[in-house]
């Protein structure tokens, strides 16, 4: 689907620096915001980001090392696999555009 925005400068001039930021370009950027809308991601800023390290770190320190290693190694596998399912979801919506 092909969208059409009028955007405030304002606006347009703040999305334009979040995408920059992100090294997106602002189509990219405003399709990873619809796609956190619907599918309930979280952005966080960070500052956000830092805070939740550091209650993770806090978090792993009671653990013993081979569990440490463990526990982020699977959610290191968590998280590529999501990052790639977003990845060819975002290739399938590029590639097969739908009309309104």
């Amino acid at each position: 689907m092909t969208v059409t925005l009028e955007l405030p400068p304002d606006l347009e001039s703040e999305i334009s620096a979040r995408a920059a930021e992100r090294g997106q370009a602002i189509p990219d950027y405003l399709l990873t915001l619809a796609e956190a809308d619907v599918y309930g991601e979280i952005e966080m800023s960070e500052a956000e980001r830092e805070e939740v390290i550091v209650i993770i770190q806090q978090e792993l320190e009671g653990l013993h090392a081979g569990d440490k290693g463990i526990l982020l190694e699977d959610y290191r596998a968590e998280v590529m696999a999501e990052y790639h399912r977003q990845k060819q979801y975002a290739s399938q919506l590029q590639a097969s555009p739908v009309s309104a």
